[in-house]
């Protein structure tokens, strides 16, 4: 006769801790995520042509290592962003520590202008991602800086008008004149 072996149980009052762990450790990460946001800065479009980019800065994490500052993340706003234009978004990434450090990811987040000009399907962005095959080394020297550069382009939807998540999304653009999409930039890396 085969021996039997019982799984071990935990009492409730230890579910209820891990529960209780797991939960607070959420809220202190939501917590300290809204901290870090520094204020935001503004764009000025010439004559009221195009769109405006509101930026807001964000610190960065730093992926496995300890007791090293977060990255201090920024970024330039585009000028004179219009439906069918491509503009240069660079992203500066300073490193306050004493030691090298490589970017692993960087992007900016788009945000929506209004609730007439949301930023999805008018405004595209590129992401900068050290894994993809041949893609540049960015490494912030220690207690220095660096800019990637990264694209923001507004959609032309007059042209087609496209189905976004499954409705129709009018080309009407009008709504998008004279706007601000608030813009955020962050940056992921790790000690080199």
């Amino acid at each position: 006769m085969a021996a039997h072996t019982a799984t071990p149980r935990y009492p409730r009052s230890a579910w209820l801790v891990f529960a209780v762990v797991a939960v607070l450790s959420v809220l202190l990460g939501r917590v300290l995520a809204h901290a870090t946001q520094a204020p935001s800065h503004r764009a000025v479009a010439p004559n009221g042509v195009g769109v405006i980019i509101a930026g807001t800065s964000q610190t960065s994490a730093i992926a496995n290592v300890q007791r090293l500052s977060p990255l201090i993340v920024s970024g330039s706003s585009p000028h004179g962003l219009a439906p069918g234009v491509t503009r240069v978004v660079n992203v500066k990434v300073k490193n306050p520590n004493g030691v090298k450090i490589l970017i692993l990811k960087a992007r900016v987040v788009v945000g929506d202008a209004s609730e007439g000009c949301r930023a999805h399907p008018n405004i595209r962005t590129t992401m900068y991602v050290a894994s993809v095959l041949h893609a540049h080394r960015y490494i912030v020297p220690k207690h220095g800086k660096i800019l990637i550069p990264l694209t923001i382009t507004m959609r032309n939807l007059q042209d087609t008008g496209i189905k976004a998540l499954g409705t129709f999304v009018s080309g009407n653009q009008n709504a998008c004149k004279g706007v601000r999409f608030p813009l955020t930039y962050k940056a992921v890396g790790k000690r080199v």
